[in-house]
């Protein structure tokens, strides 16, 4: 599986290098996307069980679009109630939450994060006697916490709580979340920054995560089938893709747990990570408030640092046009979400294939082909 920094830099080149492909003849009816490739074909090449994409245009979705089995052994048909894991995407989610708590004053920005920490907080040391971790860093990667990412847990493994990964106490398979760089001077992805602010918010709140996300994001925006549940409950299960490995194995137990919520824990579909995608465009240019103000959902996709990342999104430049995007790759998924930062377009993919980033590169050069999208 790629490590978080690696994958996203993995991908930003195969973008920058976007090639377009020729329209080929396919038998009648197509699905959209088949006017530019056989789809099927492609997921064949790459070994890929299961796919579920959205397209968004004009601030809507146009059209949603499925293909493969949600499991190599059992064969049922993806369709547009199956969840995926997104992988580091659960982090642009969250991102909008934990922005909403700054805007009604509840964690502020740029006030040190340990005096909204009540039941566990970051040890104080040399980096932090120097600047603080804020609530503003740590969406920025810049608060110089540790663990880039976090392994899942195989079934029939013991599950920590949130205290035992912050702390790095067994059953957790992670280091304690510690202060490794001086906060504010370097970008370093962390996961483990994401699970501070996830204690950050349920500290204030008063409420567990899957439910503060639940009613600060999901019923506002209307995304229906998300949810932070690790594991997943029974009525969740029945839809739920199979993960499998680069060479679709089903992953032991389907699929493995990530009590690591903040950072990696979303299932979601097709249809509703378009729906975020949608609610962050229309913020963004004072369309939608229902979660965020326009100056906030703005900050989520404007380079903030150097490295061109906003708060929860990178920035890419793609000939004269700039494009937010973020991808996922938990054990046995991969996924992307894309979109314009002006213009109502963008496009959600979702695969249960491990470490198939180059395919999901390939749809997103159907998707722009088929859309004509600039810059392309």
């Amino acid at each position: 599986m790629y490590q978080s920094s690696n994958r996203i830099l993995f991908f930003l080149a195969l973008i920058t290098g976007a090639y377009l492909f020729p329209a080929c003849n396919n038998q009648a009816p197509p699905q959209p996307l088949e006017e530019v490739e056989d789809i099927e074909l492609l997921m064949s090449d790459f070994q890929i069980a299961g796919l579920s994409v959205a397209v968004i245009k004009d601030f809507q979705i146009e059209f949603l679009e499925h293909h493969g089995v949600t499991d190599q052994r059992q064969k049922d048909d993806v369709t547009a109630s199956t969840l995926f894991q997104v992988g580091d995407i659960s982090k642009s989610v969250t991102s909008m939450a934990a922005l909403a708590f700054s805007a009604e004053g509840k964690i502020p920005l740029t006030v040190d994060i340990n005096n909204y920490l009540t039941s566990w907080q970051l040890e104080e040391n040399n980096n932090t006697a120097i600047q603080k971790v804020t609530l503003g860093r740590l969406l920025t990667h810049t608060g110089g916490i540790n663990e880039e990412t976090f392994a899942g847990y195989v079934e029939g493994e013991s599950v920590p709580s949130l205290f035992q990964l912050l702390n790095g106490q067994s059953p957790a398979n992670n280091n304690p979340i510690q202060v490794t760089a001086t906060p504010g001077t370097q970008f370093n992805y962390s996961s483990g920054g994401h699970l501070v602010i996830q204690q950050a918010m349920e500290d204030v709140s008063g409420t567990d995560f899957a439910s503060l996300m639940k009613t600060r994001i999901f019923d506002p925006i209307g995304m229906v089938s998300s949810a932070f549940e690790q594991p997943l409950s029974a009525n969740k299960q029945v839809v739920a893709a199979s993960g499998h490995t680069a060479q679709t194995r089903v992953l032991d137990g389907k699929y493995y747990t990530y009590p690591q919520l903040a950072p990696l824990g979303l299932w979601s579909t097709a249809e509703d990570m378009g729906k975020f995608l949608i609610e962050i465009q229309n913020s963004a240019r004072g369309q939608s408030n229902q979660v965020l103000d326009q100056s906030n959902a703005a900050n989520m996709i404007s380079s903030l640092v150097v490295n061109g990342f906003g708060v929860g999104f990178f920035l890419q430049d793609i000939g004269n046009e700039t494009y937010f995007l973020e991808t996922g790759t938990n054990s046995g998924y991969t996924a992307l979400i894309f979109g314009h930062k002006e213009l109502g377009i963008g496009t959600v993919i979702l695969t249960n294939g491990e470490d198939k980033l180059e395919f999901v590169e390939r749809m997103l050069n159907i998707v722009a082909t088929h859309q004509n999208w600039p810059g392309f």
